[in-house]
């Protein structure tokens, strides 16, 4: 196939914030009538509509990471398991595993500077790549796993100033405490005691946020 398509679902809402965003040869989203699709020139090489689907639900974590950076409140979108190829002649295949697909139409919306950024470290940087894919699935064990990204990448988060020494006590206290998070804790040791104003995950999902973005800039 010389291109492949891979439906997607999710909110009208956020789907509609993809095409302005993603814009890339690695990851470009397209509409027609409210459809929504993927592309991707990584995709191009491959044979398999099975592997195609594969490697969209991949990528797809990576775009729902720098999606929610960007849009605080953007929810995870998926892929609807229908893959489109289009053959040289302009013919398209149509492979379901689960829906149909429609005919799409590019538009050309210019994405923003930051997304262009992000997508470049992706490429060149797998913490970064990893960072946005934890994103995707914002719980406390993967947001904790973004803290330590950068931490261990810049050292102290409150010497540079980008949050303060308290709340780091804060989100790490309550995001390694059973008693403060029961079963979505990190540990299940007792010995880590929780925080006299133990986070909210709402507060923790800010804070990741926060860093993450001074981090990326």
């Amino acid at each position: 196939m010389e291109e492949w398509l891979v439906r997607l679902k999710g909110d009208s809402f956020d789907l509609q914030e993809l095409p302005t965003l993603f814009v890339f040869p690695e990851a470009t989203v397209i509409e027609e009538n409210g459809v929504y699709y993927l592309k991707s020139a990584n995709f191009n090489s491959l044979i398999d509509a099975g592997d195609v689907l594969e490697d969209a639900r991949r990528l797809l974590e990576v775009i729902n990471g720098a999606a929610i950076l960007h849009l605080e409140n953007f929810m995870p979108v998926q892929v609807n398991n229908s893959v489109t190829g289009i053959d040289g002649e302009g013919t398209r295949h149509r492979f379901s595993f689960g829906y149909g697909t429609g005919r799409p139409i590019m538009k050309s919306p210019q994405a923003p500077a930051e997304i262009t950024g992000w997508l470049k470290k992706v490429k060149q940087d797998k913490n970064v790549e990893d960072a946005l894919r934890f994103l995707c699935d914002p719980d406390w064990i993967n947001l904790f796993k973004i803290y330590e990204i950068v931490r261990d990448d810049v050292g102290d988060l409150g010497e540079r100033g980008w949050v303060t020494k308290q709340d780091i006590k804060r989100f790490t206290q309550t995001a390694q405490s059973q008693d403060a998070l029961g079963d979505a804790a990190r540990h299940a040791s007792k010995k880590y005691k929780p925080h006299p104003k133990p986070m909210s995950l709402m507060e923790a999902k800010s804070f990741i946020r926060n860093i993450l973005l001074n981090w990326l800039h």
